[in-house]
């Protein structure tokens, strides 16, 4: 099938980083299911086990989607530049399905696997900045406010608690991310 060329189907489905995002366990998967069929016949270790065999992919999974994506954003202006169009647009056909769990459609949104690996490497490419108290300081609570650090993706009417800050004198985006 064809799709509109910014749809969230279309970056899932025909470009190379929504493949790799989109690489999860839908929760309506057989694979899923038939792991916990007739869950009265299995033991309390058998379910555990197989829970943790299933986070552990998943965990792996996200692991090397983060270091794929800190690969690219590291491998030049053009890789980088590349990456973060990609990841903003990302980020702009699904921000419905981001701020409701139960928005769904599939007209223009990526699959709940895809947004979810979406949010997960964003997570992840977050942690060396959570990690470090030096780096800490370079977060910008302020860059949700700042239209042109984030080419629009959040609006301020979403941020009601940021937008108030703002408003009284805080936060600006004074440039850093």
């Amino acid at each position: 099938p064809t799709f509109p060329r910014r749809s969230g189907p279309a970056l899932e489905k025909t470009t190379v980083l929504g493949v790799v995002l989109s690489v999860g366990l839908p929760f309506r998967s057989p694979l899923m299911l038939t792991n916990f069929q007739n869950p009265a016949r299995l033991t309390m270790q058998q379910c555990g086990s197989r829970r943790s065999a299933i986070r552990k992919s998943l965990a792996s999974h996200v692991s090397t989607s983060t270091s794929l994506f800190m690969s690219l954003l590291k491998g030049g202006k053009e890789q980088m530049s590349l990456t973060l169009r990609w990841m903003k647009d990302a980020l702009k056909v699904n921000a419905k399905a981001g701020r409701d769990i139960n928005y769904r459609s599939g007209s223009d949104s990526s699959s709940p696997v895809e947004v979810w690996g979406v949010m997960a490497v964003l997570l992840g490419l977050c942690a060396p900045f959570v990690n470090n108290a030096e780096k800490r300081k370079l977060i910008d609570p302020g860059f949700l406010n700042d239209d042109k650090a984030h080419f629009g993706v959040y609006g301020v009417e979403e941020c009601p608690r940021l937008n108030s800050a703002q408003q009284e004198g805080g936060g600006g985006g004074g440039g850093r991310v």
